[in-house]
């Protein structure tokens, strides 16, 4: 699974699954902005961090990797500047990508 199928996914996990399986709290810091939720990135960030994200085939895998980055963070076990710096980068990469889309000029709905 790639950086941009993992976000995807973990961002349409309902807030509680969210905290269930990784309890924490995740802001970007922006010009202009107090703090927005990155929650995603951040999971996806700690799953590359602790080398999980490049085996992940599937949700449960990658549920089971966020099992495991809350384990290891709760004991302490990642470096939150590492994991910090990362988050950057994964959220920057998922810019890039929003980037490269196609702006749609209209949409055009009709009834058949």
């Amino acid at each position: 699974m790639d950086i941009l199928q993992a976000h995807e996914f973990l961002a349409n996990l309902p807030e509680a699954e969210r905290f269930d399986l990784l309890p924490l709290e995740a802001l970007l810091e922006a010009d202009g902005q107090d703090g927005v939720d990155c929650w995603p990135g951040a999971a996806v960030a700690g799953l590359i961090v602790i080398g999980w994200l490049a085996n992940v085939e599937s949700d449960a895998d990658l549920r089971e990797g966020l099992r495991h980055l809350s384990y290891l963070a709760g004991d302490g076990l990642i470096d939150l500047d590492e994991w910090q710096d990362e988050c950057l980068r994964v959220v920057d990469e998922l810019l890039r990508w929003g980037d490269a889309l196609p702006r749609f000029h209209a949409a055009h709905v009709s009834r058949n």
